[in-house]
C-alpha cells in the first residue's frame, strides 16, 4: 500500500561543499602548483550537502522525509503555504520576496492581527539612520488606507522633522518604470495618502517660523499655507483643565513618602481659572515669599 505523504516544504539552512581531496595542498598541487588555467590529470569528485528545516507538510504529517523523495524548488503558491499566507479573510500587501531562482511572492498581513482585534501589532527591524523602518512603515499604512479605506483611521505622532509633513503631496517627478512596477507587484497604486489632517502646535502666527517645534525649521511656507487654506491643517493646544486633570501623570514615577505631591496636584485642581496667563498669575502670588495664602503650594514652595 502506498502512503501519500503529499509535499513537504523546508528552507536551507547551510550548505557544505565536500570533495575527495585530502586538503588544499593536493589541489595546489594538483592545479600545476596553483595554476587554475590547466587541465588536471584526475578530475576531482564533489557535491554539496545542503541541511533544511522542514516548515509544513500538505498532508500535515509529521514523519521525516524518506530517501530518494523528488525535491525541486518551490512556487509562488508552495512558499505562500509554507509561510502560512494563505486563507486570509482580509489580507493587506505587504512587500513580495524574491527568490534566488527568480521566482517572486507576494507577502501579505491578516487585518485582523496587524489591525486589532486579534494581535494589532508589528516590529520593525532594521539598521537606524537609514530610513528603511520608517519607509517600510508609510508604505504599509498606505497598504492599510488603499486596503481598509474608511474603515481604519490613523494616527501620526511625528519624529522625523518635516518628512511626514507632506503625505498627502505627490513627490516630485514621475516614479521610474522599476519603481511603479514594485507597487503593481504588490496589487497597490503609488498613491499620497488620502483624507489627512494635520495638527501643528499652537501659535499666534501660522508661519513655520513662528512655530516652537523644531520639526517645522524645514517645512516650506507655501506647503503650511496651502494646507490652513485647504482646511487641512489645525492648532493644538492644552487647555487649563485638561492640564490639571493630567499632570498627576507626568511625576507619577516619582517617590513621595510624605504625598507632598500628591497635595499639590489637588490644590492646583482647585484653582478655578480659564487661561492659562491667569493660571500662572495664581501660581505667582500663591509662591511668593511671605504670602499669607494657605494652601501646600505656599507651604512647599516657600
Amino acid at each position: 500500500m502506498t502512503v501519500e505523504l503529499g509535499y513537504t516544504y523546508a528552507i536551507i539552512s547551510d550548505l557544505q561543499f565536500i570533495t575527495d581531496s585530502g586538503g588544499h595542498l593536493a589541489n595546489y598541487v594538483s592545479s600545476d602548483f596553483g595554476d587554475v588555467t590547466a587541465t588536471p590529470v584526475n578530475k576531482r569528485l564533489g557535491t554539496t550537502i545542503a541541511e533544511a528545516e522542514v516548515l509544513y507538510n500538505s498532508a500535515d504529517i509529521e514523519m521525516p522525509v524518506r530517501d530518494g523523495a523528488w525535491v525541486e524548488v518551490a512556487d509562488a503558491e508552495g512558499v505562500r503555504k509554507a509561510l502560512g499566507l494563505v486563507g486570509f479573510r482580509q489580507p493587506i500587501p505587504a512587500g513580495y520576496i524574491s527568490m534566488s531562482y527568480g521566482t517572486e511572492v507576494p507577502i501579505e498581513f491578516e487585518a485582523s492581527y496587524l489591525l486589532g482585534p486579534e494581535g494589532a501589532h508589528l516590529n520593525i527591524a532594521g539598521i537606524s539612520g537609514l530610513a528603511t523602518k520608517t519607509s517600510y512603515a508609510m508604505f504599509l499604512l498606505n497598504a492599510v488606507q488603499q486596503r481598509m479605506g474608511d474603515r481604519v483611521s490613523m494616527i501620526l505622532l511625528n519624529v522625523k522633522g518635516s518628512d511626514l509633513l507632506a503625505i498627502d503631496e505627490s513627490p516630485k517627478g514621475a516614479l521610474s518604470e522599476t519603481q511603479a512596477a514594485e507597487w503593481s507587484r504588490c496589487a497597490l497604486e503609488p498613491i499620497p495618502f488620502r483624507n489627512v489632517k494635520y495638527l501643528y502646535p499652537y501659535a499666534q502666527k501660522r508661519s513655520a517660523t513662528s512655530y516652537s517645534n523644531t520639526s517645522l525649521a524645514t517645512l516650506r511656507p507655501d506647503i503650511l499655507a496651502k494646507q490652513h487654506k485647504e482646511n487641512r491643517a489645525f492648532n493644538y493646544f492644552y487647555d487649563v483643565d485638561t492640564m490639571k486633570e493630567k499632570m498627576p501623570l507626568l511625576l507619577a514615577d516619582v517617590d513621595d513618602p510624605q504625598s507632598t505631591l500628591e497635595s499639590i496636584f489637588e490644590d492646583i485642581k482647585r484653582i478655578d481659572v480659564a487661561s492659562w496667563d491667569a493660571f500662572r498669575s495664581d501660581i505667582q502670588m500663591r509662591t511668593r515669599r511671605g504670602q499669607p495664602v494657605a494652601g501646600n503650594i505656599h507651604r512647599r514652595c516657600k
